[in-house]
């Protein structure tokens, strides 16, 4: 198995295990919470503007667990894609590129409004897609 292909596996499984805890983590609104209990009684009674049926605790909450879903999303298509079709994707600038550039979105949204380990899961994350892409491609 080349190293790189190696790299693009390991990715997609921090990005699986990284989308699958973050849901986990704010599915429980006890994550959620901080340390000001009025504030989420607030944002529990408070209605969501674009659509009056929903709170903006309801939203909050669902906000974070469809980003954590869609990182599951996205390790979940390209763990086969680089364990199956690895050919493809070394010979595919978009299809060895895009990963490095949803981790590295993901990587700023984790640093700035995160929680700390998405942080770092999505640091290596980026690295390991970075680092198989620009050898793949280097060659």
């Amino acid at each position: 198995m080349p190293f790189e292909q190696l790299l693009f596996i390991v990715g997609s499984i921090l990005l699986m295990l990284i989308g699958t805890m973050q849901t986990l983590a704010v599915s429980s609104s006890s994550h959620l919470s901080g340390d000001n209990i009025d504030c989420q009684a607030y944002l529990q009674q408070v209605r969501w503007p674009q659509n009056r049926q929903t709170t903006m605790w309801r939203a909050w909450v669902g906000m974070h667990v469809s980003h954590g879903f869609g990182i599951l999303v996205v390790g979940a298509i390209y763990l086969p894609l680089a364990w199956s079709h690895f050919a493809l994707m070394a010979s595919s600038v978009w299809f060895s590129v895009l990963p490095v550039f949803i981790s590295c979105v993901y990587l700023l949204l984790a640093n700035r409004y995160w929680f700390n380990w998405v942080f770092w899961g999505m640091f290596v994350t980026a690295f390991c897609f970075s680092t198989a892409a620009f050898s793949v491609h280097a060659a």
